[in-house]
C-alpha cells in the first residue's frame, strides 16, 4: 500500500464528539478512511469487526480509562498501533503509555500538520515491517526516549498561552 495515497483505516476513540469530528475530517481530506468510537467498549466493538491500521486514544474518558483500554487493545489485538491524544498530559502518564505499547503520545490542542505527519511516520513504519506484528511483546519498547518526552511535556505549557501583539506605549 503506498503510503502517499493512504486507504488506511483508522479508529478514532474519544467521548468528545467535536474531536471526534474535526479529527476525522482532517484525516479524510487525507484520503484515510476513519471510524469513531465514544467509549472503551464501542471501541473494542469497533476491533472486533473490522481491521484498523490506527488507533487514536484519549486517556481520560468515562468508564474504562484510556490506559485500561491501551492495555485491552495491545492483548486483544496486538498488531494495532496506538496514538495517544490527550489533553491531560502528564510525563507519567507519557512514560506509562508508552511503556504499555502507544506508538506516540499528542498533546491537544494539537496542529492538523503535526497529526498528520505522526499518522504518516507510524504507518509508514508498520507497513516497512517485514512481517505483521503478532505478539504484544515487541511493543513493550518505545523509538522515543526518557529524555525527549520530558523535554516535550516539559515546553508543552508554552503553546497553550495566549499570543498577543506586543503593544506600543507612549508617543
Amino acid at each position: 500500500m503506498d503510503i502517499m495515497t493512504p486507504q488506511n483505516n483508522i479508529l478514532i476513540v474519544d467521548d468528545e464528539n467535536h474531536l471526534r469530528l474535526s479529527l476525522s475530517l482532517i484525516l479524510q481530506k487525507e484520503n484515510y478512511l476513519v471510524e469513531t468510537a465514544a467509549d472503551a467498549e464501542a471501541a473494542l466493538d469497533c476491533l472486533r469487526l473490522h481491521e484498523y491500521d490506527l488507533m487514536f486514544l484519549d486517556l481520560n474518558m468515562p468508564g474504562t480509562s484510556g490506559i485500561d483500554l491501551l492495555v485491552e487493545v495491545h492483548r486483544q489485538f496486538p498488531h494495532v498501533p496506538v496514538l495517544i491524544l490527550t489533553a491531560h498530559a502528564a510525563l507519567e502518564s507519557a512514560i506509562q503509555a508508552v511503556r504499555l505499547g502507544a506508538r506516540d503520545y499528542l498533546i491537544k490542542p494539537v496542529e492538523p500538520v503535526l497529526i498528520l505527519t505522526r499518522v504518516a511516520a507510524i504507518l509508514l513504519r508498520e507497513n516497512n515491517l517485514p512481517v505483521k506484528r503478532k505478539s504484544s511483546a515487541r511493543f513493550k519498547t518505545s523509538w522515543l526516549s526518557y529524555k525527549s518526552w520530558k523535554a516535550r511535556i516539559r515546553l508543552q505549557p508554552a503553546r497553550w498561552l495566549p499570543c498577543h501583539p506586543p503593544t506600543l506605549l507612549g508617543s
